[in-house]
């Protein structure tokens, strides 16, 4: 029997996720990862078994390194030896990524789930996220899920702008209400 589609599973698409990830991985060099939400890790095991690992997750069931919030994680620990950020939300990676975006320097990659799209289409994003889109507060968009691709330029884009991560290049791909992305960014300043 498969899940409801509100329902939250681990991992599907599997494939897609390291196919993405293996593409990352190629785009820096020795890779040095922070999984920002490493669950009972995986992807790890599917990725990243050789390469210096760090994961954090707030369940405290999980083999994470530290059990904890990843937006304080992010907010106050030296990000400087990571250069590949994993960030698998079951939601918004958004705010996560605006975080390293924020506090990271040099060539880096951001590998993103995104399962937005059925909280877009019944108008849950976030206040954050509607401030940076322009939308008003209360305003409520009918459809628009349909815009998951301008919604994500914008986000890249307010990343460059307010922190100086220039975008490089990515890749994209989707199955089911899921959306991957791995981006090359780069802060000089």
């Amino acid at each position: 029997m498969s899940n409801p589609a509100w329902q939250t599973v681990d991992n599907t698409n599997l494939f897609l996720k390291v196919a993405i990830r293996n593409w990352g991985l190629k785009q820096v060099n020795e890779p040095h990862i922070l999984d920002c939400f490493c669950g009972y890790q995986e992807l790890r095991k599917a990725c990243y078994s050789d390469l210096p690992y760090f994961g954090i997750d707030k369940k405290s069931d999980t083999p994470a390194d530290i059990h904890c919030d990843n937006m304080e994680y992010l907010r106050t620990a030296d990000l400087t030896r990571y250069n590949f950020i994993d960030i698998d939300v079951y939601g918004n990676p958004w705010e996560q990524f605006l975080m390293v975006s924020k506090r990271k320097h040099g060539k880096f990659v951001c590998v993103l789930t995104e399962c937005i799209e059925f909280n877009v289409n019944t108008n849950s994003i976030s206040i954050g996220m509607k401030g940076i889109l322009g939308i008003p507060r209360k305003m409520k968009i009918p459809c628009l899920g349909r815009h998951i691709e301008f919604m994500r330029s914008v986000m890249v884009k307010y990343a460059d702008e307010k922190f100086g991560s220039k975008y490089i290049t990515g890749i994209r791909s989707s199955a089911g209400n899921a959306n991957y992305f791995a981006g090359v960014f780069e802060k000089t300043n």
